[in-house]
C-alpha cells in the first residue's frame, strides 16, 4: 500500500461533483480526522481530502521517506493548477528523510533553489529519493483536485489525495 501523511487514498462511491447530495461531510478524512477504524492502523484507508481556502497561497512540502537513495523518484501530479517549483532538497545522511528534516535544510538553505523570483510553473514535480520539493500555488479554481503520484500503481495503491 501507498500513502501520504499515513492515509492510503481511496475513491469514493459517488461522483463527487455530480452528486454531491449523496454524500456527508464525513466521507472525508485527514490527517487531524481519521474515521474510528483507522485507530492503531499505521496505514489509514479513506477518502483524503485537504480543505483548502478559495484564495489562499498554498505551499507544499512533499518529502519521500524512503530509507536510501533509490534510482525511482515520485513525479508527482497536481490537477487543476500551475505550482512554482521554489526547491529541491535530498539528502545522503544514513538516517531516513523526514518533513522535520526537510524543513531544517530549508532553513539551513541546503536544497536547490531557483536564484531568482521567476519560478518555473508546473503541473508536476518529481521528488526526489530520500528527498523533498516544495511547491507553491494559489488556490483560485474552486473544486476538487487530485494530487497523486504518476506512477499508476502507486496511485492505484493510494498515493492521492
Amino acid at each position: 500500500m501507498a500513502a501520504i501523511n499515513n492515509i492510503t487514498f481511496t475513491f469514493p462511491s459517488v461522483p463527487l461533483l455530480t452528486q454531491s447530495s449523496d454524500f456527508k461531510d464525513t466521507l472525508f478524512c485527514d490527517k487531524n480526522n481519521l474515521p474510528e477504524s483507522c485507530n492503531g492502523v499505521k496505514l489509514c484507508p479513506c477518502v483524503h481530502r485537504i480543505k483548502i481556502k478559495l484564495g489562499s497561497v498554498v505551499e507544499l512540502i512533499i518529502v519521500d521517506e524512503s530509507p536510501t537513495v533509490q534510482s525511482v523518484y515520485h513525479p508527482f501530479h497536481l490537477h487543476g493548477f500551475e505550482s512554482s517549483i521554489i526547491g529541491l532538497g535530498q539528502s545522503n545522511d544514513p538516517r531516513p528523510m523526514t518533513l522535520t528534516r526537510a524543513l531544517q535544510m530549508r532553513r539551513a538553505r541546503n536544497f536547490i533553489a531557483p536564484t531568482s523570483k521567476n519560478y518555473v510553473l508546473k503541473d508536476t514535480v518529481s521528488i526526489p529519493s530520500k528527498g523533498f520539493a516544495i511547491f507553491r500555488f494559489r488556490a483560485d479554481n474552486p473544486g476538487f483536485w487530485l494530487l497523486h503520484c504518476h506512477y499508476e500503481w502507486h496511485m492505484a495503491g493510494g498515493m492521492a489525495l
